[in-house]
């Protein structure tokens, strides 16, 4: 079984991309939508992969397993870092909408409340979202594996997933363009950018991309890789630009292109990234991913992305008579202290525990490999 370091630094990019967007450094004005499109697209293509591998092994996906290693994966680090940041509002007199939203955060429906009432409705919270946004797809992509193969013989579930997954974008970017009311552009932007429905095609991509490279022969997947490599540098710096350089500025048409065609370009961009790290690993993008700077960012990027954004606003509300550069350093320093906390004392013992559901190993090899701990 393969474990793709280039992957982690995928994941290592992303989560610095949301923290220089929150922390408010030049040329971050669109880092916190590309860091987390490329979560979503990566997350999809993982997952799909694993329950895939786990059908081939096993003949089906057993549920309780699948989500007791999601839960081990994702639930402590949460439950210490609601409690914590509930508590901290608590001690400091700190009212409004964070308290009120710690139900939503911990149930995994945050998205829907920014969906509904627009965007800076969760305070300390906000940055939450997009985990409800993973966790719903979580709960509903298992059982579409599992359908797939009731539906099909077994030797073409993987094809009947992949065209599951190519309806499914379709749909959702569809369903986007209807969505998007140019009399009302900040409601449709909340609506647009938030919803799991409007959401699903980038996480569909990723999808699709793990189950056409289990669907794929292996001379079909080299030459996928040789177009991987030359179009990875592409992507990538399409997807830096977009991140640094939002063009257009703020106005409405601008964000009607970023939200109803952009995402779904971007999604396809960062695909691309995704595929050349898998299939063509030695090329020059996936070389630079896997330096062990990205890669260890990207193993604790959870941690990272849970703790970063109540640790900046403090930060920047506390002081704010203090410089741009200081400010910046304390909210590295702070982050990276709870980082670890979360990485060593909490995250890591339950990854450990984790490994006792995952599913026996078959005899047989299977096309397409990832190591557990990558689902992450």
């Amino acid at each position: 079984m393969k474990h793709w370091r280039a992957l982690d630094g995928v994941r290592g990019v992303a989560v610095l991309l949301v923290v220089a967007y929150h922390l408010g450094l030049p040329h971050s004005s669109r880092g916190g939508t590309i860091g987390v499109l490329m979560f979503f697209v990566l997350s999809g293509f993982l997952i799909t992969t694993l329950l895939l591998r786990e059908c081939d092994s096993t003949g089906t996906v057993r549920f309780s397993w699948f989500y007791a290693r999601r839960a081990l994966r994702l639930l402590p680090a949460l439950a210490v870092f609601v409690p914590a940041v509930v508590l901290y509002c608590v001690a400091t007199g700190r009212s409004g909408p964070t308290i009120g939203s710690a139900p939503a955060v911990a149930l995994y429906g945050a998205n829907w409340v920014r969906a509904v009432r627009g965007f800076d409705t969760l305070g300390l919270f906000e940055h939450t979202w997009s985990l409800s946004v993973e966790e719903q797809f979580y709960l509903v992509w298992p059982a579409v594996v599992v359908l797939a193969g009731v539906l099909v013989p077994r030797r073409r579930r993987a094809s009947a997933v992949l065209a599951a997954c190519l309806v499914g974008i379709v749909v959702s970017f569809a369903w986007r363009l209807a969505l998007w009311n140019a009399a009302d552009p900040a409601g449709s932007a909340a609506r647009l950018y938030n919803g799991t429905d409007t959401a699903a095609d980038q996480l569909l991509i990723g999808c699709a991309l793990g189950a056409g490279l289990v669907v794929a022969a292996a001379p079909v997947r080299e030459r996928i890789g040789r177009w991987c490599a030359p179009l990875a540098p592409v992507a990538i710096a399409f997807l830096l630009w977009i991140a640094m350089f939002r063009p257009g500025g703020a106005s409405a048409a601008n964000n009607h292109l970023y939200l109803t065609w952009g995402q779904t370009a971007f999604a396809l961009a960062a695909a691309v990234v995704v595929g050349a790290c898998v299939l063509a690993p030695s090329s020059p993008v996936p070389r630079v991913l896997a330096i062990r700077p990205l890669v260890g960012i990207g193993r604790v990027s959870y941690g990272l992305y849970l703790w970063h954004y109540p640790v900046t606003v403090v930060v920047a509300e506390r002081l704010s008579g203090a410089s741009e550069l200081a400010r910046w350093s304390f909210v590295v320093a702070a982050s990276a202290a709870l980082t670890a906390a979360s990485w060593f004392v909490v995250e890591r013992p339950c990854l450990a525990f984790k490994r006792r559901f995952e599913p026996a190993r078959s005899p047989r090899p299977a096309e397409i490999g990832v190591s557990p701990v990558m689902a992450g």
